[in-house]
């Protein structure tokens, strides 16, 4: 009845896959039963919005159990379509089939068009999404399907069809919902014969093709700065370009080449444990699966190299034996690069291997608009000896709630604070007022050592301008330098969101193993927090909130080591020896095992009569800058200066 669009995989690969993939399959399985018995949970990793917590399914398409609109839209995505066709598939069990057949008709008789649901059973995202679970489902099992429900779905795919290219909205063409709305579109285009399926085709096509001019920044990343929506966006794109090649439709090699880049973001910012970070609205999901998809469609080492070694359950469905015998051919290299500044969007990533104990350290140098960005200007996270140690704290909720604000506005992010306001107006779950200003600063690697800033204009209004250099020394120690200008009255607030446990050494604190050593001017408090891997789940945390007080410039700094780190402040002086305050210049000693760095801070514009040189020691002169020595036998040698 349908054309093949997605799936190549052979009924004499069955075998070959409940062997392979037999956990995957047991794991549907179980999901599956639950399903025939009417109990609905959304756990598979690409629901978008997961909610572990059980509903009984009474045959109401728009019900709300949890107050919460969410799930009733992925409800209506009908995931569970196509998981109940490849079990049965898979297992010849009647029962998936039966399940599947009851769930489908229902929804046709029940949800005929569009009329006062497209804000429940209709969203057009909603419909995108479910058009390509349904079009999977019967490129498996359309021959079992009795022809009466055969005759309602062809006739709900014109509705559906006719529905999508009815609009093609401002907001459709800047989203990431038009790229999935019309992803559903091409693919019914292709598979349903209709006079109409021509006409959609065109549309589709190229609406995908320019979307990405208009959505996707030059550096890859999309606009809305989430890795989650940049990853289905992503996959979308992927899943057009294989159908494309399936069917012989020519693509723009310019389209292409953006979507590789796409791609590359998704190894370039993806954690040590294989997982995408948490910044914006995402979750902790695991994107191998999605490198390799990525890796066989560009025939990428690079890409290899951060997926799977051979297919996965998914991928292998969609190219069978002989796409999974040249996937296999193709050579994994690591990439050439470890760390990453993705300029564009302001993601830094800085990693010192590709294995999986490598540490990740990310800092945020630029904020977007809203949506599924969160306000998280000079955010800093910190992965390393395979956990989190410092976190962004997801977002758990869409529901306008305290949650929800406090997740997404800069109170839940790993930045500086002042006057207890907020970098941008937080209007609402999807709206800002006042957006953050910024300015992008720089990324210096030299001689193993990095060092990044980034300034933060927000509070200008407050006659204040904050800066955060962050200096990564190697990957066990780096360092929080945080300057703050304006000679006005401030209350300065650092936050550090974590999930270890936190305890006391002196005057430092342990993130567990993770050595914290704050500024010894802040006052620390150490509250209990949550955090969020994944939509409705709420994890218990720890937030260390670091205050101070002052009328004039200042720098703070934080150290985080896993070696026995020291900190301690040294005088600055003149060339003709005058103590330079440590509101216009400031220098740190930092000993790391046998290391020992000297860090000169610049905060003030003048310095008495000598404005070029500065020193902390006899005849040791340095021109007058932000600038990191390491000491070389009894003389300090320049490893990197920023000259500002």
């Amino acid at each position: 009845m349908f054309k093949t669009l997605f799936f190549s995989v052979k009924d004499k690969d069955k075998d070959y896959i409940n062997k392979k993939y037999a956990q995957e399959i047991q794991e549907l399985r179980i999901q599956m039963d639950r399903y025939v018995a009417y109990k609905i949970t959304f756990v598979h990793p690409k629901d978008m919005e997961r909610c572990a917590q059980e509903v009984e399914f009474k045959g109401d398409w728009e019900a709300i159990p949890f107050s919460d609109p969410e799930w009733i839209w992925v409800l209506n995505r009908h995931r569970f379509i196509e998981e109940l066709a490849r079990v049965y598939y898979l297992t010849n069990d009647v029962k998936y089939l039966n399940s599947m057949v009851d769930y489908l008709e229902d929804w046709i008789d029940k949800n005929p068009d569009s009329n006062n649901r497209n804000m429940t059973s209709w969203r057009r995202i909603d419909t995108g999404i479910r058009l390509c679970h349904w079009i999977k489902a019967l490129e498996l099992v359309d021959f079992c399907i009795p022809d009466s429900l055969l005759e309602k779905i062809k006739k709900s795919y014109l509705v559906q069809g006719t529905y999508l290219a009815q609009d093609v909205s401002s907001f459709s063409q800047t989203s990431n919902w038009g790229v999935l709305e019309f992803h559903g579109l091409f693919h019914l285009s292709l598979c349903y014969d209709h006079n109409l399926s021509g006409k959609w085709l065109e549309l589709s096509k190229n609406f995908l093709i320019k979307s990405i001019e208009t959505q996707v920044l030059s550096d890859g990343n999309h606009w809305e700065c989430s890795p989650m929506y940049h990853h289905e966006v992503c996959l979308c794109y992927l899943n057009f370009i294989a159908t494309c090649k399936h069917q012989q439709i020519a693509l723009p090699q310019k389209f292409k080449d953006r979507v590789h880049q796409m791609a590359l973001c998704n190894i370039i910012w993806q954690k040590p444990n294989y997982t995408q970070p948490l910044w914006g609205d995402s979750d902790a999901t695991d994107v191998r699966d999605t490198n390799t998809l990525a890796a066989y469609l560009f025939s990428d080492s690079t890409l290899k190299s951060r997926g799977f070694k051979e297919f996965d359950f998914e991928n292998y469905f969609l190219f069978g034996e002989q796409g999974n015998n040249t996937y296999k051919a193709i050579t994994s290299y690591e990439p050439e690069f470890k760390s990453y500044h993705l300029k564009d969007s302001g993601f830094l990533c800085l990693r010192d291997s590709w294995k999986e104990n490598s540490s990740f350290l990310s800092f945020n140098t630029k904020k977007f608009g809203a949506g599924h960005n969160h306000d998280d200007l000079l955010h800093v996270s910190y992965y390393a000896h395979q956990k989190d140690y410092l976190i962004d704290c997801g977002r758990y909720t869409y529901v306008e709630s305290e949650e929800r604000k406090n997740l997404k506005s800069s109170f839940g992010h790993n930045t500086i604070i002042l006057n207890n306001q907020e970098n941008s107006e937080y209007i609402n779950s999807w709206e800002n007022g006042k957006e953050a200003l910024f300015l992008p600063g720089e990324y210096i690697n030299q001689e193993g050592v990095d060092w990044a800033y980034a300034h933060n204009l927000s509070y200008l209004y407050e006659k204040s301008f904050i800066t955060r250099n962050v200096i990564r020394l190697d990957s066990q120690n780096f360092l929080l330098v945080d300057s703050i200008m304006g000679e006005v009255k401030k209350n300065i607030e650092l936050k550090f969101n974590t999930p270890c446990d936190i305890q006391t050494i002196g005057k430092n604190y342990l993130f567990d193993d993770l050595l914290f050593i704050p500024d010894p001017r802040m006052n620390i408090q150490i509250k209990d927090a949550y955090y969020s891997l994944h939509y409705n789940e709420k994890l218990p945390s720890k937030q260390s909130v670091c205050t101070v007080n002052s009328n004039k410039n200042i720098a703070l700094i934080s150290g985080f080591s896993f070696d026995e780190m020291k900190i301690s402040t040294i005088d600055l002086y003149t060339r003709l020896d005058k103590l330079i305050p440590q509101d216009q210049a400031i220098a740190w000693k930092i000993n790391v095992k046998e290391q020992e760095y000297i860090l000169l801070y610049r905060l003030g514009s003048e310095i008495g009569n000598s404005t070029r040189f500065i020193k902390f020691q006899d005849n040791e002169y340095f021109i007058y800058a932000k600038t990191l020595l390491k000491k070389e036998g009894s003389s300090y040698r320049e490893i990197i200066k920023i000259a500002e």
